[in-house]
Protein backbone atom coordinates (compact mmCIF):
# COMPACT_ATOMS: atom_id res chain seq x y z
CA UNK A 1 0.00 0.00 0.00
CA UNK A 2 1.36 3.43 -0.48
CA UNK A 3 1.40 5.53 2.54
CA UNK A 4 -1.21 7.82 2.88
CA UNK A 5 0.89 10.64 3.65
CA UNK A 6 2.80 10.37 0.23
CA UNK A 7 1.56 13.05 -2.44
CA UNK A 8 0.35 11.15 -5.44
CA UNK A 9 -0.05 13.66 -8.34
CA UNK A 10 -3.10 12.02 -10.67
CA UNK A 11 -3.26 13.13 -14.26
CA UNK A 12 -6.85 14.76 -14.19
CA UNK A 13 -5.79 17.70 -16.52
CA UNK A 14 -4.71 15.30 -19.01
CA UNK A 15 -7.71 15.82 -20.97
CA UNK A 16 -5.90 19.66 -21.71
CA UNK A 17 -3.79 17.88 -23.99
CA UNK A 18 -5.92 16.22 -26.03
CA UNK A 19 -7.66 19.48 -27.38
CA UNK A 20 -4.42 20.13 -29.54
CA UNK A 21 -2.38 17.86 -31.27
CA UNK A 22 0.45 17.47 -33.69
CA UNK A 23 -0.69 15.10 -36.37
CA UNK A 24 2.06 12.07 -37.04
CA UNK A 25 1.97 10.76 -40.49
CA UNK A 26 2.10 7.53 -40.78
CA UNK A 27 5.54 6.67 -42.95
CA UNK A 28 5.68 4.29 -45.93
CA UNK A 29 6.24 0.29 -44.79
CA UNK A 30 9.70 -0.69 -46.29
CA UNK A 31 9.05 -4.34 -47.48
CA UNK A 32 10.05 -7.40 -45.30
CA UNK A 33 13.16 -8.60 -45.38
CA UNK A 34 14.10 -12.16 -44.64
CA UNK A 35 15.50 -13.05 -41.74
CA UNK A 36 19.18 -13.02 -40.56
CA UNK A 37 21.75 -15.11 -38.53
CA UNK A 38 23.89 -14.02 -35.91
CA UNK A 39 26.23 -11.32 -36.71
CA UNK A 40 25.09 -10.53 -40.30
CA UNK A 41 25.78 -7.04 -41.43
CA UNK A 42 23.18 -5.13 -43.47
CA UNK A 43 23.85 -2.80 -46.42
CA UNK A 44 23.27 0.55 -44.97
CA UNK A 45 25.09 1.79 -41.82
CA UNK A 46 -10.12 8.94 -19.21
CA UNK A 47 -10.72 5.74 -18.17
CA UNK A 48 -8.04 4.25 -16.15
CA UNK A 49 -7.76 0.61 -17.71
CA UNK A 50 -6.33 -1.68 -14.36
CA UNK A 51 -3.36 -4.06 -16.17
CA UNK A 52 -3.12 -7.37 -15.50
CA UNK A 53 -1.28 -10.25 -16.98
CA UNK A 54 -3.50 -11.18 -18.73
CA UNK A 55 -3.57 -7.74 -20.89
CA UNK A 56 -2.11 -6.94 -23.77
CA UNK A 57 0.97 -5.80 -21.75
CA UNK A 58 1.12 -9.31 -20.37
CA UNK A 59 1.51 -10.90 -23.92
CA UNK A 60 2.16 -9.72 -27.25
CA UNK A 61 1.27 -12.11 -29.83
CA UNK A 62 4.18 -13.77 -32.52
CA UNK A 63 3.47 -14.83 -36.07
CA UNK A 64 2.98 -18.19 -35.05
CA UNK A 65 -0.09 -17.67 -32.29
CA UNK A 66 -2.12 -14.80 -34.22
CA UNK A 67 -5.70 -16.63 -34.43
CA UNK A 68 -5.02 -17.65 -30.81
CA UNK A 69 -4.40 -14.21 -29.71
CA UNK A 70 -7.81 -13.02 -31.71
CA UNK A 71 -9.82 -15.26 -30.17
CA UNK A 72 -8.87 -13.85 -26.39
CA UNK A 73 -7.80 -9.82 -27.11
CA UNK A 74 -11.06 -7.40 -27.41
CA UNK A 75 -10.30 -7.28 -31.40
CA UNK A 76 -10.14 -3.54 -32.23
CA UNK A 77 -12.53 -0.79 -30.92
CA UNK A 78 -13.84 1.78 -31.74
CA UNK A 79 -10.49 3.43 -30.44
CA UNK A 80 -9.51 4.07 -27.09
CA UNK A 81 -11.04 6.66 -24.96
CA UNK A 82 -8.88 9.95 -26.08
CA UNK A 83 -9.90 9.15 -29.36
CA UNK A 84 -13.52 8.65 -30.27
CA UNK A 85 -14.40 9.69 -32.77
CA UNK A 86 -12.38 6.89 -35.04
CA UNK A 87 -10.09 9.23 -36.50
CA UNK A 88 -6.18 8.60 -36.48
CA UNK A 89 -4.52 8.72 -33.72
CA UNK A 90 -2.63 11.59 -33.45
CA UNK A 91 0.55 12.97 -31.21
CA UNK A 92 -0.30 15.78 -28.89
CA UNK A 93 1.43 18.13 -26.62
CA UNK A 94 0.82 21.20 -24.14
CA UNK A 95 0.40 24.24 -25.80
CA UNK A 96 2.15 26.29 -23.35
CA UNK A 97 5.70 27.02 -24.05
CA UNK A 98 8.64 24.68 -22.82
CA UNK A 99 10.02 27.91 -20.38
CA UNK A 100 6.43 28.68 -19.12
CA UNK A 101 6.69 24.70 -17.78
CA UNK A 102 10.11 24.39 -16.79
CA UNK A 103 8.83 28.14 -14.63
CA UNK A 104 5.96 26.82 -13.10
CA UNK A 105 8.06 23.05 -12.65
CA UNK A 106 10.16 25.34 -10.49
CA UNK A 107 7.89 27.30 -8.60
CA UNK A 108 8.32 30.60 -10.78
CA UNK A 109 6.18 33.25 -11.24
CA UNK A 110 7.03 34.53 -13.95
CA UNK A 111 3.93 37.59 -14.46
CA UNK A 112 5.42 38.70 -10.66
CA UNK A 113 8.78 39.96 -12.00
CA UNK A 114 8.99 43.30 -11.78
CA UNK A 115 12.20 44.50 -12.95
CA UNK A 116 11.50 44.00 -16.66
CA UNK A 117 12.52 47.13 -18.65
CA UNK A 118 10.28 47.05 -21.36
CA UNK A 119 6.99 47.86 -22.49
CA UNK A 120 5.36 45.05 -23.13
CA UNK A 121 4.45 42.63 -20.29
CA UNK A 122 6.78 39.75 -19.84
CA UNK A 123 3.51 37.33 -19.53
CA UNK A 124 3.01 38.46 -23.84
CA UNK A 125 5.58 36.81 -25.19
CA UNK A 126 3.45 33.21 -24.42
CA UNK A 127 1.73 34.63 -27.76
CA UNK A 128 4.66 33.93 -29.57
CA UNK A 129 5.54 30.77 -31.24
CA UNK A 130 7.85 27.82 -29.87
CA UNK A 131 11.04 28.63 -32.03
CA UNK A 132 10.29 32.72 -32.12
CA UNK A 133 10.43 32.20 -27.74
CA UNK A 134 13.40 30.25 -27.33
CA UNK A 135 15.40 32.51 -29.52
CA UNK A 136 14.03 35.90 -27.72
CA UNK A 137 14.37 34.10 -24.19
CA UNK A 138 18.26 33.01 -24.01
CA UNK A 139 18.93 31.55 -27.37
CA UNK A 140 21.30 32.31 -29.72
CA UNK A 141 21.12 31.24 -33.23
CA UNK A 142 23.53 29.67 -35.58
CA UNK A 143 24.59 28.59 -38.85
CA UNK A 144 21.25 26.32 -39.51
CA UNK A 145 22.63 22.54 -39.86
CA UNK A 146 20.70 20.03 -42.36
CA UNK A 147 18.24 17.44 -40.91
CA UNK A 148 20.47 14.13 -39.82
CA UNK A 149 20.18 11.39 -41.79
CA UNK A 150 19.05 8.10 -40.15
CA UNK A 151 19.11 4.71 -41.73
CA UNK A 152 15.76 3.09 -41.91
CA UNK A 153 17.45 -0.53 -41.63
CA UNK A 154 19.70 -1.85 -39.07
CA UNK A 155 23.25 -1.70 -39.22
CA UNK A 156 23.72 -5.53 -37.69
CA UNK A 157 20.96 -8.00 -37.01
CA UNK A 158 21.60 -10.71 -34.82
CA UNK A 159 19.38 -13.70 -34.57
CA UNK A 160 17.78 -14.87 -31.14
CA UNK A 161 15.63 -17.99 -31.15
CA UNK A 162 13.54 -18.50 -28.06
CA UNK A 163 13.76 -14.54 -27.34
CA UNK A 164 10.68 -14.53 -24.87
CA UNK A 165 7.87 -12.12 -26.55
CA UNK A 166 6.66 -10.59 -23.20
CA UNK A 167 6.17 -6.85 -22.02
CA UNK A 168 6.98 -8.20 -18.28
CA UNK A 169 10.61 -8.93 -19.05
CA UNK A 170 14.04 -7.17 -19.82
CA UNK A 171 16.03 -9.67 -21.51
CA UNK A 172 19.05 -7.45 -23.27
CA UNK A 173 21.87 -5.79 -21.06
CA UNK A 174 24.42 -3.35 -22.06
CA UNK A 175 27.57 -3.38 -20.62
CA UNK A 176 29.92 -0.07 -20.56
CA UNK A 177 33.00 -2.37 -21.29
CA UNK A 178 30.96 -3.31 -24.47
CA UNK A 179 29.14 -6.06 -24.27
CA UNK A 180 25.64 -7.06 -24.91
CA UNK A 181 23.66 -9.95 -22.82
CA UNK A 182 20.83 -11.53 -24.31
CA UNK A 183 18.44 -13.96 -22.48
CA UNK A 184 17.16 -16.75 -24.37
CA UNK A 185 14.88 -18.84 -22.96
CA UNK A 186 17.24 -20.38 -19.66
CA UNK A 187 20.12 -19.20 -21.48
CA UNK A 188 22.13 -16.06 -21.59
CA UNK A 189 24.75 -15.66 -24.55
CA UNK A 190 27.14 -12.69 -24.26
CA UNK A 191 28.17 -10.80 -27.48
CA UNK A 192 31.02 -8.09 -28.55
CA UNK A 193 32.47 -7.03 -31.15
CA UNK A 194 35.52 -9.05 -31.09
CA UNK A 195 34.92 -11.72 -29.66
CA UNK A 196 31.52 -12.33 -31.16
CA UNK A 197 28.78 -14.75 -29.54
CA UNK A 198 29.88 -16.87 -25.88
CA UNK A 199 27.35 -18.62 -23.97
CA UNK A 200 27.32 -18.23 -19.96
CA UNK A 201 27.65 -21.19 -18.86
CA UNK A 202 24.28 -23.43 -18.47
CA UNK A 203 24.02 -25.99 -16.09
CA UNK A 204 23.15 -23.62 -13.08
CA UNK A 205 19.56 -23.33 -13.82
CA UNK A 206 16.89 -24.46 -16.01
CA UNK A 207 14.61 -22.31 -15.32
CA UNK A 208 13.73 -18.85 -18.08
CA UNK A 209 15.46 -15.78 -18.14
CA UNK A 210 13.45 -12.78 -16.66
CA UNK A 211 15.76 -10.15 -16.63
CA UNK A 212 19.57 -9.28 -16.94
CA UNK A 213 21.30 -5.96 -15.67
CA UNK A 214 24.93 -5.22 -15.93
CA UNK A 215 26.90 -3.19 -13.07
CA UNK A 216 28.11 -0.09 -13.73
CA UNK A 217 31.79 -0.82 -14.11
CA UNK A 218 30.20 -3.76 -16.19
CA UNK A 219 32.20 -6.39 -14.43
CA UNK A 220 28.81 -8.39 -12.60
CA UNK A 221 25.95 -9.37 -14.56
CA UNK A 222 22.60 -10.03 -12.72
CA UNK A 223 20.77 -12.51 -14.05
CA UNK A 224 17.01 -12.97 -12.73
CA UNK A 225 14.69 -15.71 -13.68
CA UNK A 226 11.16 -16.68 -13.19
CA UNK A 227 11.59 -18.73 -10.16
CA UNK A 228 12.33 -16.12 -8.09
CA UNK A 229 16.87 -16.57 -8.46
CA UNK A 230 18.74 -14.04 -9.08
CA UNK A 231 22.49 -14.75 -9.88
CA UNK A 232 25.37 -12.95 -10.01
CA UNK A 233 28.35 -13.71 -12.82
CA UNK A 234 31.70 -12.19 -13.52
CA UNK A 235 32.44 -11.99 -16.99
CA UNK A 236 35.00 -15.45 -17.85
CA UNK A 237 33.92 -17.69 -14.82
CA UNK A 238 32.01 -20.86 -15.20
CA UNK A 239 29.52 -20.82 -12.02
CA UNK A 240 27.95 -17.93 -10.13
CA UNK A 241 29.40 -16.14 -7.65
CA UNK A 242 26.47 -15.38 -5.55
CA UNK A 243 22.74 -16.58 -5.47
CA UNK A 244 19.68 -14.49 -4.10
CA UNK A 245 16.54 -16.47 -3.86
CA UNK A 246 12.62 -14.26 -4.03
CA UNK A 247 8.98 -14.83 -4.56
CA UNK A 248 7.51 -15.13 -8.11
CA UNK A 249 9.36 -13.91 -11.36
CA UNK A 250 11.83 -11.29 -11.36
CA UNK A 251 11.43 -8.74 -14.09
CA UNK A 252 13.37 -6.32 -13.62
CA UNK A 253 16.87 -5.11 -12.13
CA UNK A 254 19.03 -1.51 -11.77
CA UNK A 255 22.06 -1.35 -10.37
CA UNK A 256 23.09 2.40 -8.86
CA UNK A 257 25.43 4.20 -10.32
CA UNK A 258 28.57 4.53 -8.55
CA UNK A 259 29.76 7.17 -6.28
CA UNK A 260 33.48 8.58 -7.03
CA UNK A 261 34.09 8.42 -3.06
CA UNK A 262 33.00 5.17 -2.78
CA UNK A 263 35.37 1.95 -2.98
CA UNK A 264 34.54 -0.04 -6.45
CA UNK A 265 33.86 -3.12 -4.41
CA UNK A 266 30.32 -2.40 -3.39
CA UNK A 267 27.48 -1.96 -5.32
CA UNK A 268 24.10 -1.44 -4.92
CA UNK A 269 21.05 -3.41 -6.52
CA UNK A 270 17.82 -2.76 -7.16
CA UNK A 271 15.69 -5.98 -7.70
CA UNK A 272 11.91 -5.69 -8.70
CA UNK A 273 10.05 -8.14 -8.11
CA UNK A 274 6.42 -10.10 -8.79
CA UNK A 275 5.19 -9.27 -5.48
CA UNK A 276 5.04 -6.18 -6.09
CA UNK A 277 8.37 -5.61 -3.54
CA UNK A 278 11.43 -4.02 -4.10
CA UNK A 279 14.62 -5.28 -2.62
CA UNK A 280 17.66 -3.21 -2.14
CA UNK A 281 20.76 -5.01 -1.69
CA UNK A 282 24.13 -3.87 -1.12
CA UNK A 283 26.81 -6.36 -3.29
CA UNK A 284 30.57 -6.58 -2.01
CA UNK A 285 32.76 -8.14 -5.64
CA UNK A 286 36.21 -8.80 -4.97
CA UNK A 287 38.58 -10.28 -7.25
CA UNK A 288 38.31 -13.67 -5.50
CA UNK A 289 34.79 -13.40 -3.66
CA UNK A 290 31.05 -12.00 -3.68
CA UNK A 291 28.45 -11.32 -0.85
CA UNK A 292 25.61 -9.74 -0.77
CA UNK A 293 23.76 -7.78 2.21
CA UNK A 294 19.56 -7.08 1.97
CA UNK A 295 19.95 -2.84 2.78
CA UNK A 296 16.16 -2.42 2.24
CA UNK A 297 12.48 -4.06 1.38
CA UNK A 298 9.98 -1.69 -0.36
CA UNK A 299 7.08 -2.90 0.24
CA UNK A 300 4.60 0.09 0.40
CA UNK A 301 5.44 1.45 -2.98
CA UNK A 302 3.46 -0.97 -5.50
CA UNK A 303 0.43 -3.72 -5.40
CA UNK A 304 1.51 -5.72 -8.02
CA UNK A 305 4.21 -6.72 -9.96
CA UNK A 306 7.45 -4.26 -10.35
CA UNK A 307 8.11 -3.81 -14.57
CA UNK A 308 10.66 -0.91 -14.52
CA UNK A 309 13.51 0.58 -12.37
CA UNK A 310 15.53 3.43 -12.71
CA UNK A 311 18.52 5.23 -11.34
CA UNK A 312 19.26 9.15 -12.15
CA UNK A 313 22.85 9.88 -13.35
CA UNK A 314 24.27 10.39 -10.08
CA UNK A 315 22.01 7.85 -8.19
CA UNK A 316 20.39 10.75 -5.85
CA UNK A 317 16.85 8.89 -6.49
CA UNK A 318 15.25 6.39 -8.61
CA UNK A 319 11.77 5.63 -10.12
CA UNK A 320 9.78 2.51 -10.30
CA UNK A 321 7.04 1.38 -12.70
CA UNK A 322 4.43 -0.93 -11.74
CA UNK A 323 1.67 -3.26 -13.00
CA UNK A 324 -0.68 -1.15 -11.13
CA UNK A 325 -0.41 1.90 -13.47
CA UNK A 326 1.61 3.64 -10.58
CA UNK A 327 5.44 5.20 -10.71
CA UNK A 328 7.27 6.17 -7.63
CA UNK A 329 9.89 8.33 -7.31
CA UNK A 330 12.75 7.90 -4.06
CA UNK A 331 15.14 9.79 -2.52
CA UNK A 332 17.88 7.66 -2.15
CA UNK A 333 18.78 8.94 1.50
CA UNK A 334 15.09 7.79 2.19
CA UNK A 335 13.28 4.77 1.62
CA UNK A 336 10.99 4.32 4.44
CA UNK A 337 7.78 5.94 1.62
CA UNK A 338 8.16 7.18 -2.17
CA UNK A 339 8.50 10.91 -2.66
CA UNK A 340 6.17 11.32 -5.19
CA UNK A 341 3.65 8.74 -6.52
CA UNK A 342 2.05 10.22 -10.33
CA UNK A 343 -0.58 7.63 -11.99
CA UNK A 344 -0.97 6.51 -15.28
CA UNK A 345 -3.21 4.44 -17.01
CA UNK A 346 -1.79 1.32 -17.58
CA UNK A 347 1.30 -0.53 -16.43
CA UNK A 348 4.71 1.51 -16.53
CA UNK A 349 7.95 -0.58 -17.76
CA UNK A 350 9.70 2.42 -19.70
CA UNK A 351 11.42 4.67 -17.37
CA UNK A 352 14.29 6.66 -18.26
CA UNK A 353 16.39 9.39 -16.12
CA UNK A 354 17.69 12.18 -18.96
CA UNK A 355 21.57 11.95 -18.36
CA UNK A 356 22.46 15.57 -19.04
CA UNK A 357 19.41 16.97 -16.74
CA UNK A 358 19.23 14.35 -13.70
CA UNK A 359 15.87 16.40 -12.66
CA UNK A 360 13.82 15.15 -15.93
CA UNK A 361 12.30 12.07 -16.23
CA UNK A 362 10.68 10.22 -18.64
CA UNK A 363 8.03 7.85 -18.49
CA UNK A 364 6.20 5.41 -20.77
CA UNK A 365 2.58 3.58 -20.41
CA UNK A 366 1.46 0.71 -21.87
CA UNK A 367 -1.02 -0.67 -24.12
CA UNK A 368 -3.85 1.01 -22.50
CA UNK A 369 -2.20 4.45 -22.09
CA UNK A 370 0.29 5.15 -25.04
CA UNK A 371 1.65 8.05 -24.02
CA UNK A 372 5.31 9.42 -22.47
CA UNK A 373 5.46 12.12 -19.91
CA UNK A 374 7.79 14.00 -19.12
CA UNK A 375 8.23 14.86 -14.87
CA UNK A 376 10.51 17.50 -12.88
CA UNK A 377 11.26 15.22 -10.23
CA UNK A 378 12.32 18.00 -7.59
CA UNK A 379 8.59 19.45 -7.74
CA UNK A 380 6.51 16.20 -9.24
CA UNK A 381 5.38 18.27 -12.14
CA UNK A 382 4.07 17.47 -15.19
CA UNK A 383 6.40 19.44 -17.93
CA UNK A 384 4.89 17.54 -20.86
CA UNK A 385 3.58 14.51 -22.07
CA UNK A 386 3.05 13.13 -25.84
CA UNK A 387 0.41 10.16 -26.91
CA UNK A 388 2.52 8.05 -29.22
CA UNK A 389 -0.35 5.51 -30.47
CA UNK A 390 1.53 2.43 -28.79
CA UNK A 391 2.48 0.62 -25.90
CA UNK A 392 5.69 2.17 -24.79
CA UNK A 393 8.11 -0.48 -24.13
CA UNK A 394 11.37 1.25 -23.78
CA UNK A 395 13.32 4.92 -23.27
CA UNK A 396 16.52 6.02 -24.07
CA UNK A 397 17.90 9.50 -23.78
CA UNK A 398 20.68 10.43 -26.22
CA UNK A 399 23.64 11.50 -24.69
CA UNK A 400 25.22 13.85 -27.22
CA UNK A 401 21.11 15.12 -29.21
CA UNK A 402 18.66 16.90 -26.70
CA UNK A 403 16.45 13.67 -28.26
CA UNK A 404 14.75 10.75 -26.41
CA UNK A 405 14.14 7.48 -28.54
CA UNK A 406 11.05 5.54 -28.14
CA UNK A 407 10.43 1.75 -28.73
CA UNK A 408 6.60 0.50 -29.10
CA UNK A 409 5.10 -2.86 -29.20
CA UNK A 410 1.57 -3.54 -28.59
CA UNK A 411 -0.97 -0.78 -30.71
CA UNK A 412 -4.69 -1.04 -31.75
CA UNK A 413 -3.99 2.32 -33.50
CA UNK A 414 -2.94 3.13 -36.88
CA UNK A 415 0.45 4.44 -36.17
CA UNK A 416 3.07 1.85 -37.86
CA UNK A 417 6.34 2.96 -36.26
CA UNK A 418 8.19 1.14 -33.69
CA UNK A 419 10.96 2.92 -33.06
CA UNK A 420 11.32 6.77 -32.66
CA UNK A 421 12.94 10.05 -32.02
CA UNK A 422 11.25 12.93 -30.07
CA UNK A 423 13.12 16.46 -30.45
CA UNK A 424 13.24 17.84 -26.49
CA UNK A 425 11.84 20.24 -25.61
CA UNK A 426 9.18 20.68 -28.95
CA UNK A 427 8.49 16.98 -29.13
CA UNK A 428 8.71 16.83 -32.60
CA UNK A 429 8.99 13.92 -34.39
CA UNK A 430 12.32 13.71 -35.91
CA UNK A 431 12.80 9.93 -37.22
CA UNK A 432 9.76 7.39 -37.61
CA UNK A 433 11.25 3.72 -38.18
CA UNK A 434 8.24 1.28 -39.31
CA UNK A 435 7.77 -1.71 -38.25
CA UNK A 436 8.46 -3.56 -41.62
CA UNK A 437 5.31 -5.99 -41.59
CA UNK A 438 2.16 -5.57 -39.11
CA UNK A 439 3.22 -7.92 -36.13
CA UNK A 440 7.02 -7.05 -35.71
CA UNK A 441 6.86 -5.62 -32.42
CA UNK A 442 9.57 -4.23 -30.21
CA UNK A 443 10.00 -5.41 -26.89
CA UNK A 444 12.69 -3.49 -24.98
CA UNK A 445 16.06 -1.81 -26.41
CA UNK A 446 19.35 -0.60 -24.37
CA UNK A 447 21.69 2.30 -25.43
CA UNK A 448 25.33 1.37 -26.18
CA UNK A 449 27.02 4.06 -23.75
CA UNK A 450 30.78 2.73 -22.81
CA UNK A 451 33.19 3.73 -20.65
CA UNK A 452 36.88 4.46 -21.76
CA UNK A 453 39.92 3.88 -19.38
CA UNK A 454 39.59 7.70 -18.06
CA UNK A 455 35.80 6.29 -16.95
CA UNK A 456 34.78 8.77 -19.84
CA UNK A 457 31.66 7.93 -21.34
CA UNK A 458 32.08 6.93 -25.14
CA UNK A 459 29.29 5.65 -28.10
CA UNK A 460 25.62 5.92 -27.44
CA UNK A 461 24.91 6.44 -31.03
CA UNK A 462 23.58 3.30 -31.16
CA UNK A 463 20.37 1.52 -29.70
CA UNK A 464 20.06 -2.01 -29.35
CA UNK A 465 16.31 -3.81 -29.80
CA UNK A 466 14.76 -7.26 -29.24
CA UNK A 467 12.12 -7.77 -31.48
CA UNK A 468 9.36 -9.86 -31.70
CA UNK A 469 10.50 -11.73 -34.33
CA UNK A 470 13.19 -13.63 -32.41
CA UNK A 471 15.81 -11.02 -33.72
CA UNK A 472 18.34 -8.04 -31.95
CA UNK A 473 19.00 -5.07 -34.32
CA UNK A 474 21.45 -2.42 -33.45
CA UNK A 475 20.60 0.85 -34.93
CA UNK A 476 22.57 3.94 -35.64
CA UNK A 477 20.52 6.74 -34.07
CA UNK A 478 23.14 9.58 -33.23
CA UNK A 479 26.60 10.40 -33.90
CA UNK A 480 28.66 9.77 -30.99
CA UNK A 481 31.24 12.66 -30.89
CA UNK A 482 31.28 13.78 -27.53
CA UNK A 483 31.75 17.63 -26.47
CA UNK A 484 28.37 18.78 -27.22
CA UNK A 485 24.45 18.02 -26.78
CA UNK A 486 22.66 18.70 -30.24
CA UNK A 487 19.31 20.08 -30.66
CA UNK A 488 17.67 17.98 -33.91
CA UNK A 489 14.19 20.46 -33.68
CA UNK A 490 13.66 21.02 -37.27
CA UNK A 491 17.34 21.12 -38.28
CA UNK A 492 17.98 24.51 -36.23
CA UNK A 493 21.61 24.59 -34.15
CA UNK A 494 20.93 26.78 -31.45
CA UNK A 495 23.51 27.33 -28.88
CA UNK A 496 23.21 28.31 -25.46
CA UNK A 497 25.05 28.01 -21.82
CA UNK A 498 22.97 25.20 -19.98
CA UNK A 499 19.38 24.67 -20.32
CA UNK A 500 17.49 27.14 -18.02
CA UNK A 501 19.94 30.45 -17.96
CA UNK A 502 21.29 29.81 -14.80
CA UNK A 503 24.26 28.90 -13.35
CA UNK A 504 22.68 28.53 -9.83
CA UNK A 505 19.14 26.87 -11.05
CA UNK A 506 21.03 24.17 -13.24
CA UNK A 507 23.70 23.37 -9.87
CA UNK A 508 20.81 22.89 -8.41
CA UNK A 509 19.14 20.96 -11.23
CA UNK A 510 21.84 18.83 -11.92
CA UNK A 511 22.56 19.77 -15.07
CA UNK A 512 25.43 18.32 -17.02
CA UNK A 513 28.36 20.72 -17.31
CA UNK A 514 31.28 19.47 -16.86
CA UNK A 515 34.31 20.81 -19.05
CA UNK A 516 33.48 22.70 -21.88
CA UNK A 517 30.32 20.90 -23.31
CA UNK A 518 27.47 23.41 -24.32
CA UNK A 519 24.46 21.86 -25.17
CA UNK A 520 23.58 23.09 -28.54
Amino acid sequence: MIPSNTEIRYSASEDAFNSLGLLLSAPAPISESTKLISSVQTTSPSKIIKSSRSSPDRFIPTGHSVSTFRMLSPGPKKASADNDNGSPRTSKIMPKTHESRIAEALGFDRSANVFIYQKAPFSARSKLSDDQFHLSFNFSTSKAIPKRPVSMQPIKVLDAPNLRDDFYTTLLAWSSRGDLAVGLADNVYLWNNIDGTTQVPEDFSDQFVSSLAFSYHGDILAIGRVDGMVQFWSKGEYAPRLELAHAGDIGCMAWRPKHPLRSKSRNDLLVGAHNGKIYYYEIEWTSSSANARLLKIISNAHQEQICGLAWNIDGTQFATGGNDNFVCLFDALRLDKPKIVWQHFAAVKALAFCPWQKSLLATGGGSHDKRIRFYHTHTGALINMIDCGGQVTSLTWSPTYREICATFGYSFSDISHRIAVYAWPTLKLLVSIPAGHPELRAIYAVNTVCKNENGENVGGGTIVVAASDETVRFYKMWEDERGSIASGGGGRAVRWEGVFGSDIVELVEGIDREGNEKIR
